[in-house]
């Protein structure tokens, strides 16, 4: 195992690939493969060749003799060319590109003869075998090696008789009580790990020297005694192994135990002393093994299938499972998919229904409900799409899913904890971001269900400030809420409307003191403006919200510097300022007026708010002249757009989605039937295509024989317009009389009786 691993890491740092330059100056790619040095046998010079090796068949792509350090040329800390002679002529030039630098540098040491090995009849060792006499001298060789000489000092401290040395010399030294010999230990071992060398780290580690290996370790010099940790008593007393399904492969149940105590030396015996090359080696190492792990149990299917035909019956199945998926986090993120399918098919969310749905009674059942907490997580974090399936399903077999159901039902469990992972459950469920899988089953089992009443049902009650859980709730649930109004109004306002969403989110801020829960409300009402659906914006204007955000806003200026709730509030008010919601503005700067007229001066969002209600004021008084000519007359007190307000609040949504077609409205005498006004940010101003048509329409002006006489009270028209009116008909006649065709306009009132031409 420790082979594999070891072999694994040398591969990956000689991974190259091949380039040769054409005849066009252009570099071919000759294919992706391992360098290695093989040395020969032959008498006399540098016989050693260059191999690359293909990674697909394993075929040769190059073999080359090894040159002068001088032919080869370094580009970068990847790159390295050359040129290939053959009795003195040029025959091509090649390239190597590694895939990582630490390739390159043990080749370049090849080059410059620092890790090229000696031949044998004149091999050296850099390090004597260790003795009681010398282990403080080899502790400080390896502390000072040469970097290019690391690996030649690794594989000799691999060897039996140098483990075997260290091993007995550690325990005459502990029974002989030796101080200063064990803390030399400590010094050589700690060196041995700073190497970075996977094979001797593994070495190390393995089932025959890793106690005496860690027994060394708690000697640690720079510790006082009471402070030092026994780790040999913690790894064979506090340790304990579980194995709620039998592995039978030997080997995988021994390459479990090693990434335990790679873990284990990087994480509590050596963090204080490893430097940075010491701890990416060791996090590659266990990168490496996780990954065997994990792919040999998902091939194991028999492993699988009796895992989950005991996790019914035995909660430490469970409690394996959550483990599995913590690990799985540190697998690449394309294979990870992979191993929750499998948990998946067979049956992993209907396991954790069962163990979510039922309360926590014990401390025990209280830990399982947390184990399958965890690995709903996981789930919903790293492969919500088979969450939704399954959610899609339900809905699809009975009208509404249990599972979905529970998860909301979890917001209001007794332990915070559970809210916060069930809320953040929730808000991956509802995304609907672009590349979001499965999202449509799963928001019909949402919204069209009936469970989107039941997430928004805590809302009703009144708020107690006494209460943590009850106010960690609903600060979730505005915040859920707040997301599916900014990613599917549309669906949500039929639901908000029968549930009176906003006036429910608006008593919760006017009745609380709690800052994160009036915090989770203000980014409720953020959403509803940005949603892009005006019934939301109105619907603030009509409920009265802006009337408790600014009382909560007053109370907030006892602190000098301002706080959050203040941020977040001028955040809303410069959203309204910014993307112009004309009618929000309005009903700010007239309803509101006195209230946010004592911080123009100290806050620029609010001036600029009133600055942008004068613009829209002034841009309605300019176009209102352009209107005036087809807009009919009304009665006093009442605008249309205060008739369309009512109308479109106070009626029945469900008649006017059936009956899509306006009735028919009966014309008083004297006056045509209003013009039904559109909603909107645009409302009240005409199209440009409705202006450039009545620009079209209207006549010349009347010539100097054309004489008018209205009486102004004969219609009811305002004194101030007799003159506009007497044009109108005048003009309306005059057309009429020409073209008997034309009908009148249906904006304008009908002639005087006393009009003359």
């Amino acid at each position: 195992m420790d082979v594999d691993i070891a072999e694994s890491v040398r591969m990956t740092n000689r991974r190259v690939k091949l380039y040769d330059l054409n005849d066009d100056g252009e570099w071919d790619d000759k294919g992706t493969g391992y360098i290695e040095v093989v040395p020969t046998t032959a008498a006399g010079g540098d016989n050693d060749y260059l191999v690359v090796r293909s990674e697909e068949n394993n075929q040769e792509l190059l073999r080359t003799k090894v040159l002068a350090l001088d032919q080869y040329t370094r580009q970068g800390e990847s790159i390295v060319t050359w040129d290939e002679e053959t009795e003195g002529q040029a025959v091509g030039t090649f390239a190597l590109s590694f895939q990582h630098r630490e390739g390159l540098k043990e080749f370049w040491d090849h080059l410059t003869g620092e890790g090229r090995p000696a031949p044998p009849q004149e091999e050296q060792y850099i390090l004597d075998l260790p003795t009681m006499n010398n282990i403080g001298c080899l502790a400080k060789a390896l502390s000072t090696l040469p970097f290019c000489n690391r690996e030649r000092a690794a594989a000799e401290c691999m060897s039996e008789a140098f483990v075997t040395r260290l091993v007995n010399i550690f325990s005459t030294c502990e029974d002989c009580g030796a101080r200063t010999e064990l803390t030399y230990l400590y010094q050589l071992v700690k060196s041995m790990f700073l190497l970075c060398q996977a094979p001797l780290i593994v070495r190390l580690l393995r089932d025959d020297v890793y106690k005496d290996v860690f027994g060394i370790l708690e000697y640690d010099d720079g510790l006082c005694e009471s402070k030092r940790i026994l780790h040999r008593q913690f790894l064979a007393g506090t340790v304990e192994y579980k194995e709620p399904v039998k592995i039978e492969d030997a080997k995988l149940k021994e390459r479990i135990h090693m990434n335990y105590r790679l873990m284990y030396l990087k994480d509590c015996a050596l963090p204080r002393v490893l430097d940075d090359g010491a701890f990416a080696c060791l996090s590659q190492i266990i990168f490496s093994n996780t990954d065997i792990i994990l792919k040999e149990l998902q091939a194991s299917t028999s492993f699988l299938d009796l895992l989950f035909e005991q996790m019914a019956k035995d909660d430490q199945c469970l409690s394996f499972v959550r483990e599995l998926f913590a690990v799985s986090r540190t697998m690449i993120a394309i294979n990870r998919p992979s191993i929750l399918d499998s948990m998946g098919q067979r049956g992993l969310l209907p396991v954790l229904y069962s163990r979510l749905s039922v309360k926590a009674t014990t401390e025990a059942s209280r830990m399982v409900r947390n184990a399958a907490m965890d690995i709903l997580q996981v789930a919903l974090t790293h492969h919500v799409a088979m969450v939704r399936k399954h959610v899609a399903d339900e809905a699809a077999e009975s009208g509404r899913s249990p599972f979905l159901a529970m998860l909301i039902q979890l917001l209001t469990d007794e332990d915070c904890g559970i809210q916060g992972q069930a809320a953040d459950g929730l808000r991956l469920f509802v995304d609907t971001s672009p590349g979001a899988q499965g999202c449509s089953g799963a928001k019909d089992a949402l919204y069209d269900s009936g469970l989107f009443d039941d997430l928004v049902a805590p809302l009703k009650n009144s708020v107690n400030d006494a209460d943590e859980r009850d106010l960690n709730c609903r600060q979730l649930i505005c915040e859920i809420v707040a997301m599916c109004v900014s990613q599917c109004a549309t669906r949500v306002r039929p639901l908000a409307q029968r549930n009176a969403l906003i006036q429910r989110v608006c008593k919760v801020a006017a009745s609380t003191s709690n800052k994160p829960l009036i915090l989770a409300t203000i980014r409720f009402f953020r959403a509803c403006l940005a949603s892009g659906c005006e019934w939301f914006a109105r619907g603030l204007v009509q409920q009265e919200v802006f009337k408790v955000l600014i009382r909560i806003f007053d109370g907030n200026q006892r602190f000098a510097r301002g706080n959050l709730v203040q941020s977040a509030l001028l955040d809303l008010l410069e959203f309204v300022q910014r993307t112009n919601v004309s009618f929000v503005a309005e009903h700010l700067c007239t309803v509101h007026a006195a209230d946010l007229e004592k911080y123009r001066s100290r806050y620029e969002t609010v001036d600029k708010l009133f600055q942008k209600h004068e613009e829209n004021k002034e841009f309605k008084a300019r176009s209102k002249p352009e209107a005036s000519g087809s807009s009919g007359k009304r009665s006093p007190g009442k605008t249309s757009d205060d008739e369309g307000e009512a109308a479109y609040f106070e009626g029945d949504d469900d008649a006017a989605q059936a009956d899509p077609s306006p009735a028919p409205v009966e014309e008083s005498q004297g006056q045509a039937a209003p013009q039904p006004q559109l909603g909107g940010l645009l409302a009240g101003y005409q199209d440009d295509d409705e202006n450039e048509a009545e620009q079209q329409k209207k006549p010349e002006s009347p010539t100097k024989n054309e004489t008018m006489s209205v009486d102004p009270s004969a219609d009811g028209e305002p004194p101030g317009d007799s003159a506009d009116a007497d044009g109108r008909h005048a003009r309306k006649k005059a057309r009429t009389d020409d073209h008997p065709g034309v009908a009148a306009d249906a904006a304008g009132a009908k002639p005087a009786e006393n009009e003359e031409l």
